[in-house]
């Protein structure tokens, strides 16, 4: 930061104490100078406090940086300012004793160098300690300067803030890159540590799209004592803070919960929950304490997500960072998520999006199935209706025929024929008489009558008593099964064929 934007920051500052609804106009569309000036309000309410800060930075950056790239921190020697938040400052340096390698050094900025803010500096450097993530930048190693000012050596990350990051992305891939900070947040809260400032800015992404979370800060431990938990301050970032947090409530992992929230709703919408203009106490009560965000317009399940983790009562928000995790999850595999109220329409609803592909397969089973046995149906019709020709033809024709001409003269070759043909049809009906009483009976009287033309020796026949006694034996066969069916003893079954 140059020394006349802090110039003209400081020349905002006394504008915006008189006249606090022109901090828009005054930016003029400069949304990062907007959030500095904002924080420093945020942080600090005391004129003099503010202009000495402002001073003392402006002179520490007046450095050549010829000179500031001479400037060592034990083995590591600066090489470009890369960014600042509330407390400390953030160079690009190098490590020179014996081997090299990139990283971040944070130092308390100038002109801030107080006991209480080397006392946070400190807790900082212990508190990044005892996290070991590898979505989180690592703490490498730390020290004092000759006059006893703490720094931090940090992994350094090259990436871009995950708004930025995320310009090209699909929302499922926003989402699965978003599970990848929650993963880090819940690790920090594992270990006991609240981060309180999560933002864009502080959520970097490297080429591999891995996204680094920084800046602990203003972290709380919340095992602490008196001492480690008085990290509150007025430090925090008005856009992603909770109510509890713009209220000076007591802190928790709900309070990241919300900002995690704030973040994902920016992610997929392209904008904030809320609009804050001015960035005054009383107005970022009214907004963020007591006022609805705006719908998210995301459909149902993402919008109750998201409106779920902006709940005004961190006990109404998810129960922690992984509950909000499973949730997403949830969305992106269709199954029901717990922010939704549950019913049965809903679930069946997402088995359906779930399981399509099966359930299609199924489907056309079911329609193939349908099909097949409609044309299964169609064809029993049709060889019904076959069938019932030739036992019409075998029954009208043949007999009906043979008994007209029975008694005229010269007839024995047609009534042969007559006879021949009768055993063709009989024969080709036989094999679907089984299990059929009714047909079983008709095909034994129908056999008894050809036997009769065949052999009889009371009526007019063709005298061949051998072919005669098969057929007889043909229609007895056939109607045994019809007489154990009525129950009839032999006598009667004898008297029942000799009535065919």
């Amino acid at each position: 930061m140059t020394p006349e934007r802090w110039q003209r920051i400081n020349e905002m500052l006394e504008q915006v104490e008189t006249e606090p609804e022109r901090l828009d106009e005054l930016c003029g569309g400069d949304l990062d100078l907007r959030e500095e000036v904002k924080a420093l309000l945020t942080t600090e309410t005391d004129e003099a406090y503010l202009h000495g800060v402002i001073g003392e930075q402006a002179a520490s950056f007046s450095q050549s940086p010829a000179a500031a790239k001479q400037e060592r921190f034990g083995p590591y020697q600066l090489i470009r300012r890369i960014g600042q938040g509330g407390m400390g400052a953030v160079f690009e340096a190098v490590r020179v004793d014996g081997f090299r390698k990139k990283v971040a050094l944070k130092i308390i900025k100038q002109g801030l160098d107080s006991d209480y803010a080397r006392t946070r500096f400190v807790q900082e450097r212990q508190t990044l300690a005892g996290l070991e993530h590898p979505y989180i930048a690592r703490l490498l190693d730390g020290g004092e300067t000759d006059d006893g000012s703490p720094y931090l050596v940090l992994e350094f990350v090259d990436g871009r803030p995950i708004t930025e990051f995320c310009a090209t992305l699909d929302r499922a891939a926003r989402l699965r890159l978003f599970l990848k900070i929650c993963e880090a947040v819940e690790h920090a809260h594992r270990n006991l540590v609240v981060h309180r400032d999560l933002k864009p800015a502080n959520i970097l992404v490297n080429a591999e799209g891995d996204p680094k979370l920084l800046d602990f800060g203003i972290a709380k431990l919340l095992d602490g004592g008196a001492s480690q938990t008085q990290t509150a301050f007025a430090a925090l970032t008005p856009d992603y803070a909770s109510p509890e947090q713009i209220r000076g409530e007591q802190i928790t992992t709900a309070s990241d919960i919300y900002s995690l929230g704030v973040i994902l709703y920016q992610l997929l919408t392209g904008r904030r929950p809320y609009s804050i203009e001015t960035g005054t106490p009383l107005e970022m009560d009214r907004v963020i304490c007591q006022q609805p965000p705006a719908a998210p317009g995301l459909g149902d399940e993402l919008d109750h997500i998201l409106l779920m983790a902006l709940r005004k009562e961190p006990e109404r928000r998810y129960a922690g960072v992984q509950r909000l995790a499973e949730d997403i999850e949830r969305y992106l595999a269709n199954r029901p998520v717990t922010a939704r109220p549950d019913t049965v329409r809903y679930r069946a609803k997402k088995f359906v999006r779930r399981n399509w592909w099966q359930i299609g397969a199924v489907a056309l089973l079911i329609a193939s199935l349908g099909a097949g046995l409609g044309l299964s149906l169609a064809e029993q019709r049709r060889t019904q209706r076959r069938f019932n020709e030739v036992r019409q033809l075998a029954n009208t024709f043949l007999f009906d025929f043979h008994d007209e001409i029975v008694n005229v003269p010269g007839t024995v070759k047609a009534r042969e024929m007559i006879v021949s043909t009768a055993l063709k049809y009989l024969n080709s009906l036989a094999a679907d008489a089984a299990g059929d009483p009714g047909l079983q009976w008709e095909m034994a009287e129908a056999y008894s009558k050809v036997a009769k033309a065949q052999g009889s020796t009371i009526h007019p026949s063709l005298r061949r008593r051998g072919d005669a006694k098969i057929s007889y034996e043909k229609a007895l066969a056939l109607a045994r099964p019809v007489a154990q069916q009525k129950r009839l003893s032999k006598d009667q079954l004898a008297t029942f064929v000799n009535m065919l």
